[in-house]
């Protein structure tokens, strides 16, 4: 390997530091630790199959719908030769990793390595730094700060190094503070639902808001096999006490259906407001699918790859994730990098896992912001996953009409195109968007691309989520972050119906939505997801799908009676 040529990774990035993220000033030791998370490459041919076969089971028409493959199946179709995992493994021992230091993944197509940072670099065959949040200073990660390479060899076999080059999105909550008096919205006829928590939650968003909105039915108990996760990337943890607290103010059962794991173990929430997104998340989440369990899992790493392999490797693992995460930049979105992590996500969805991924809080611009082309989210963006917006109620505290949330996610992907089972509703959205006059000029954004998201629930500010935070306390917090764990949710229930009546679960589920557009509340009214005040720009809300609510917001009894 020595004498072998270094071969240059994810040749098309060029940008290496990032404006959220501070480099520190001195030089990193062998006392500064690197996670690496090593993807190997994938047989094409093998890959195109497993999407084929991905669509079929997915497609209600088809005969093998909802027919998933056990973990076994998808290592005999996809996963690389052992030899292949054991030449890479071969290449990080001769080079001083321990092996309590290496582990492969059952599917053995991902190697994740912690390394002492100077080795790190002549591994890589490059330079790491140590960055710091600017938003969050406590906030530290490794990433290198100049190309990387592998000798030609490994090179042939790795897809991508992950976890050493991108920087994650860390995002700060949108908090709401003073709940509304109850003369405020005594006229509405939803005031029991908007005053269900307490005078501290008047005029947030409540449970009974959500199973209103949607039409939900409580499951009398939990179908054998059924389990959601909840993904927390940013340190963000839950907290019994808030949860306790939230369940008697809220008046719902105790909640007791909270599984926790991850690399940083069981944790607490004190008195941390960057806590807010978890809470959300997972009180909402744990309330509504009750006595379903949730499994809240922790990566410390800001490592979706990490992630993925923990919760499709599991003996019993979760038919629902939902996923809030996001890059701050799509400078370092590589091809490579985008392909290698929708295997993953095609992998879990042949498995029958529904990925509900948060569509981003920065409307059409990204975190890159105004520029001269819009700036689509990944992996909201992936066509192998449900992606959900965020709207507002047009009236403040009435369950009916509702608007895009200004700063919800949403547009089409630069890198994937439409995919067949979106094609007629993103075509009918071009055509009508236009004859009526309101398409964005087309140099903006991506025609031909997966237009996102799939589907939207309440998310805005105008009515928040209505929160516990710390000592009984009570705020409003907003993003799409909750939308997807709501959307998520919803599909949990539908998953328990049908495991009650031994049928499968829902698995990849965006061939079935829009195949059953009539069960979606649509929003029309012409508002659209301009984040940026001053500037032009945004996808207007239409009749029909639409890159600012997706297919709208879902209604419960129609889509579980598609089902059962």
């Amino acid at each position: 390997v020595k004498c072998e040529p270094w071969i240059h990774m994810e040749p098309s990035i060029n940008v290496f530091s990032s404006y959220y993220w501070i480099k520190d000033d001195f030089r990193i030791s062998n006392l500064d630790i690197v996670t690496a998370t090593i993807l190997l490459k994938h047989d094409p041919e093998s890959v195109d199959k497993l999407e084929k076969d991905l669509i079929d089971r997915s497609t209600p028409s088809n005969p093998i719908y909802g027919h998933w493959l056990s973990k076994e199946q998808i290592i005999q179709r996809i996963s690389p030769n052992s030899d292949k995992v054991e030449q890479v493994v071969g290449y990080l021992k001769d080079s001083g990793v321990s092996d309590s230091n290496i582990r492969v993944s059952p599917f053995n197509d991902i190697i994740h390595v912690s390394i002492p940072a100077l080795d790190a670099e002549k591994i890589f065959h490059t330079e790491f730094a140590r960055f710091r949040s600017e938003s969050q200073r406590n906030i530290t990660i490794y990433r290198i700060v100049k190309p990387y390479h592998l000798p030609s060899s490994i090179a042939d076999i790795v897809s991508i190094v992950d976890d050493i080059l991108r920087f994650p999105a860390i995002t700060n909550p949108i908090l709401s503070y003073g709940a509304e008096t109850y003369d405020a919205i005594e006229s509405s006829p939803d005031v029991t639902s908007f005053t269900s928590c307490g005078e501290e939650c008047y005029g947030y968003t409540t449970p009974k808001v959500l199973e209103k909105l949607h039409k939900l039915k409580k499951p009398n108990n939990a179908a054998d096999g059924n389990r959601i996760a909840v993904a927390e990337f940013q340190r963000h943890f839950a907290s019994d006490k808030d949860m306790k607290t939230f369940s008697n103010d809220c008046k719902r059962a105790d909640i007791d259906n909270i599984i926790t794991s991850g690399k940083i173990g069981k944790k607490e929430c004190k008195g941390n407001l960057a806590c807010s997104e978890s809470l959300m998340d997972i009180q909402y989440t744990a309330s509504l699918v009750h006595p379903i369990p949730v499994h809240v899992s922790y990566i410390n790493d800001y490592s979706l790859v990490y992630w993925l392999d923990e919760i499709t490797s599991e003996k019993d693992y979760p038919l629902v994730a939902s996923i809030s995460y996001s890059l701050d930049s799509n400078a370092q979105l590589s091809l490579e990098y985008m392909e290698s992590i929708s295997i993953q996500f095609m992998k879990a969805g042949s498995m029958g896992i529904t990925l509900v991924v948060a569509s981003g809080d920065r409307g059409v611009w990204g975190f890159e912001g105004y520029g001269e082309k819009y700036h689509p989210e990944f992996p909201a963006s992936s066509p192998y996953v449900t992606s959900v917006g965020s709207t507002n109620l047009q009236t403040k505290s009435l369950i009916e009409h509702e608007s895009v949330w200004t700063c919800s996610g949403g547009g089409f992907s630069n890198k994937f195109l439409q995919p067949k089972w979106q094609s007629e509703a993103v075509t009918q959205y071009l055509q009508l968007a236009k004859s009526k006059n309101l398409l964005p000029p087309t140099y903006f954004f991506n025609i031909e691309g997966r237009g996102y998201p799939d589907v939207t629930t309440l998310g805005g500010s105008t009515n928040p989520y209505c929160i516990s935070q710390g000592d009984g306390n009570h705020i409003g917090v907003s993003g799409t972050s909750g939308s997807a764990s709501i959307i998520a949710s919803v599909f949990a229930l539908i998953n328990n119906a049908r495991l009650s009546q031994n049928k499968p679960p829902i698995g990849f589920a965006n061939p079935w939505l829009y195949s059953n557009k009539q069960c979606f509340h649509d929003i029309n009214d012409y508002s659209k997801n301009n984040c940026l005040k001053g500037t032009t720009g945004g996808f207007y809300s239409i009749t029909g799908w639409d890159p600012s609510t997706g297919l709208g917001t879902p209604n419960y009894e129609c889509l579980i009676n598609t089902e059962i």
